[in-house]
């Protein structure tokens, strides 16, 4: 114990430390301070080491901190840039439903409007020779056949485009 003088005697109040609690002279002060160089040597070097390995831990740790701190910030843009093309996509798909919509019920007026015509039509094949009613029936659903199989074909396209976004 460093409270130990010399021979391995304590202080006589156990609560005093160093060479003063002790009743020596100064040549046996001098000496028990020279024979605690190497042990206060020992010390010094353990706690030089110590110091050093926590100033390296503190710096691991900084830079750890800065990684996490810098990783976050990078997860918080992208967090942004998704979040801004979610919505965006919302916002596209439901245009595009709208338009869905729109086209459909101008088809349907364009069927409605065809289907008047096509009574009229065969209003009409009661006075026009079976012939010539034969041909104007295959003409208008040609015709019809031909607009529905371009709409399709426009909407593929579109959706094809969209799945590629």
């Amino acid at each position: 114990c460093p409270c130990l003088g010399p021979g391995g005697s304590t202080a006589a109040s156990g609560s005093v430390h160093g060479p003063m609690a002790y009743n020596m002279d100064s040549s046996d002060t001098y000496e028990w301070a020279i024979a605690r160089v190497p042990e206060l040597e020992v010390n010094l070097a353990s706690a030089m080491s110590a110091l050093e390995r926590v100033q390296a831990d503190n710096t691991a740790l900084k830079d750890v901190h800065n990684d996490l701190v810098n990783a976050y910030r990078r997860l918080q843009e992208q967090h942004e840039r998704l979040r801004l093309q979610l919505r965006r996509d919302q916002q596209e798909r439901h245009r595009l439903a709208d338009e869905q919509q729109r086209q459909q019920a101008h088809w349907r007026a364009q069927v409605e409007a065809r289907g008047r015509e096509l009574e009229e039509l065969q209003q009409r094949q009661s006075q026009l020779p079976p012939r010539e009613a034969e041909a104007l029936r295959l003409r208008v659903a040609e015709e019809v056949e031909a607009e529905v199989a371009q709409r399709i074909r426009e909407l593929e396209i579109r959706i094809a485009a969209e799945q590629r976004r």
